[in-house]
């Protein structure tokens, strides 16, 4: 029995009692969405699935082919004409062909402190997504070191999703929130405002927004530390104990100014909620991100262009 049957007979079950459905959708609304998003991709793609029957494929097992549907719908087609070759494809096997169709690499762990990567996988995080999408490389790196399969990795602010993604393909529960979510696997809340309303995670990864890109939110850099203090608290509070924290940061220019050096302070509110250091680990940006112009503007000014990035790993 898949997990779309298992869902359909439960309904069936407390169909009339209201207090029990109820119940029952609030305390699922994931189930829900992920058993809805299945039936519909089975309506379309699969035979024999209307009404919660059996099919070829289960939820968790179509979940890598649901999302590449959205993603790009030619690269889905060819994985799907693969997958239905199969007489009874397995989880791992779909992954493996979706991985394969869109020529995913195979992952392989760094083993030093800097973390580079020349271009991101593309299974990982909402293409387009305005605010830029940190690399899956990373995430998959900070799983293989930092977790075991099926721990729970917070995101309070999840963007376009690339942690959610990423914890999926590596068999990790991931746990994501967002002030302006923009998926249905990523909830709303504001981190500012509070902890997320989750357990204690074994991981949990901030990555804010920089601040010479949401410049209009904050009046100076003074409110976006304190911005940056209660994400750091409110997240850590969520973590278990001999958990880690990742945080993401990297110096600021502002309207021409000298770099403000907020590497620094970022490890000061880590130490201020008593974390203990774990590691430091660059991931430099690519040069690519500046145009000729810019790079000719700080030549001729003697000016250095930042794309030192680095992320603190703290223990709790």
């Amino acid at each position: 029995m898949t997990r779309c049957d298992a869902f359909w007979k439960k309904i069936a079950t407390i169909r009339e009692d209201k207090e029990a459905m109820s119940e029952f959708c609030e305390k699922s609304p994931r189930m829900i969405r992920d058993i809805a998003d299945h039936s519909g991709y089975c309506e379309r793609h699969l035979d024999n699935s209307k009404g919660g029957a059996l099919v070829p494929l289960d939820e968790k097992s179509a979940r890598p082919l649901r999302k590449l549907e959205r993603q790009n719908p030619a690269l889905h087609d060819k994985a799907l004409e693969l997958v239905r070759e199969l007489e009874k494809p397995t989880a791992n096997e779909v992954k493996t062909i979706v991985a394969k169709v869109v020529d995913a690499p195979e992952f392989k762990s760094k083993i030093y402190d800097v973390w580079s990567f020349s271009e991101r996988d593309p299974r990982y995080g909402q293409e387009g997504y305005k605010w830029g999408l940190i690399a899956g490389q990373i995430v998959e790196n900070l799983l293989y070191y930092y977790t075991e399969p099926y721990d729970c990795v917070l995101d309070p602010m999840a963007g376009g999703g690339t942690t959610v993604d990423v914890c999926e393909v590596h068999e990790r529960t991931c746990l994501a929130f967002d002030i302006n979510p923009i998926r249905d696997d990523i909830h709303r809340h504001d981190i500012t405002k509070g902890p997320p309303p989750c357990n204690e995670a074994a991981l949990a990864i901030i990555e804010p927004p920089y601040f010479n890109m949401k410049q209009d939110a904050y009046k100076d850099l003074t409110e976006y530390l304190t911005f940056i203090r209660y994400a750091v608290r409110n997240t850590a509070e969520r973590v278990k104990d001999g958990g880690y924290i990742a945080l993401i940061t990297m110096d600021q220019v502002v309207k021409g100014d000298r770099p403000y050096p907020l590497i620094g302070e970022a490890y000061i509110i880590l130490k201020e909620n008593n974390l203990t250091f774990e590691h430091l680990i660059s991931l430099p940006l690519t040069t690519q991100q500046y145009n000729p112009q810019q790079v000719m503007k700080a030549k001729k000014n003697k000016s250095l262009l930042g794309i030192n990035r680095q992320m603190w790993v703290m223990r709790k």
